[in-house]
């Protein structure tokens, strides 16, 4: 598994959208990853969505979380053999 940990300052929108492919062509139409953002103060688990590429999932991030703790983790699982490669991207949009 892959982690990208994070600070969250401030109430607001998290947004993980990942893609990827397979070395081998013939895996890329079962290449199924886990994709999930987690608070590991709390050991909550926000949002988890195992699917093929691509990939997002959103969470709203409250005051109380933050008072919880400012870290936050996107983890990128794969549980299969076949070796991927792609990007992820976060992007978080404050509360107004």
């Amino acid at each position: 598994a892959q982690e990208i940990p994070l600070r969250v300052l401030a109430p607001g929108r998290v947004t993980v959208d990942a893609e990827w492919r397979s070395d081998s062509p013939a895996a890329n139409e079962t290449a199924l990853l886990t994709l999930s953002l987690e608070h590991p103060g709390t050991n909550r688990i926000y949002a988890r969505r195992t699917a093929k590429s691509p990939l997002r999932i959103e969470q709203q991030i409250t005051p109380a979380d933050i008072e919880r703790g400012k870290r936050i983790v996107v983890r990128l699982q794969n549980d299969d053999r076949a070796k991927v490669k792609g990007r992820v991207k976060v992007t978080f949009a404050p509360a107004l």
